[in-house]
């Protein structure tokens, strides 16, 4: 699983098609990522959001949760996480 801001900041990204956060995960054969929709109807959309509640600069870290609904590229698959954690997570790119 990957997990992008835009920013490494504070606050609440939003998550789904068009926005500047992303999650992409990948299972077996299967990748999803916040960036595609379902193609069932309208109620099937990409949503969630990385919430960042804590940045630690000393050790370069970033603590807070996040929850999404991400879909395969065809929209035929959805994969869903409702309390995911991030805890003392090292920040790979940016700086703090």
């Amino acid at each position: 699983m990957t997990l992008q801001i835009p920013t490494v900041a504070l606050g609440t990204f939003p998550l789904g098609e068009n926005t500047t956060a992303l999650v992409t995960y990948s299972e077996d054969e299967f990748s999803y990522s916040t960036n595609n929709n379902g193609n069932a109807s309208i109620v099937y959309v990409s949503d969630g959001a990385i919430i960042i509640d804590e940045l630690n600069t000393v050790t370069g870290t970033v603590t807070g949760t996040f929850y999404f609904n991400a879909y395969t590229a065809d929209g035929e698959r959805v994969m869903n996480f409702s309390e995911g954690v991030i805890y003392k997570l090292p920040v790979t790119e940016g700086t703090l």
